[in-house]
């Protein structure tokens, strides 16, 4: 199922920053750009984490200023270590319209990796957030799982187009969730 994702154009760079190596990807897909966050997106990203129409469904719904600011330095250490969420957009465009990516993800007393994605509600229902999972999903040679509101049926439709099968339940943040896989 992922194997047309895989002739998607991937370009590694080696960056050095304080002494050490770090691998930076940058994904394309036919219509997407998918790369690490920057400190020059902290002002677009927090305004979509304090944006309840873009937190839609999130256990922690829109953030405030200095969570959101806490979330994006997350989001931006990560990065550095080629994991996390990672900033999506149109090709041949700057604009950010969205994340999506790989997050450590601690589950039934084992740390996994969990699958996050969320746009800008303008670009929802074009295909987007399958386009940009199947890409970093190819990446993964694990098993990966995802969470989501049992009320979010367009992000349950995701991930059944890209594999994933309910498991069972998550509660976190006193919300109960339900509970994907996707077995790599």
């Amino acid at each position: 199922m992922l194997s047309s994702v895989r002739k998607h154009s991937i370009q590694y760079n080696i960056l050095l920053r304080s002494g050490q190596r770090y691998m930076r990807i940058f994904m394309e897909t036919s219509r997407l750009f998918i790369r690490p966050f920057q400190e020059s997106d902290r002002s677009i990203l927090v305004s979509l984490l304090m944006n309840t129409f873009f937190m839609e469904f999130s256990s922690t719904g829109g953030m405030n200023y200095d969570d959101a600011n806490l979330r994006f330095d997350q989001i931006l250490e990560q990065g550095h270590n080629n994991i996390g969420k990672q900033a999506l957009g149109i090709k041949n465009s700057s604009e950010i319209i969205g994340y999506c990516g790989l997050e450590p993800f601690f589950i039934r007393d084992k740390n996994e990796l969990e699958l996050g994605f969320r746009l800008m509600p303008n670009y929802r229902g074009f295909g987007y957030a399958t386009e940009a999972a199947k890409a970093i999903l190819s990446s993964s040679k694990e098993s990966v799982f995802a969470y989501v509101n049992p009320l979010n049926f367009k992000s349950v439709n995701v991930l059944t187009k890209l594999g994933f099968t309910l498991v069972g339940e998550y509660s976190h943040n006193e919300k109960t969730d339900h509970l994907y896989k996707f077995c790599a």
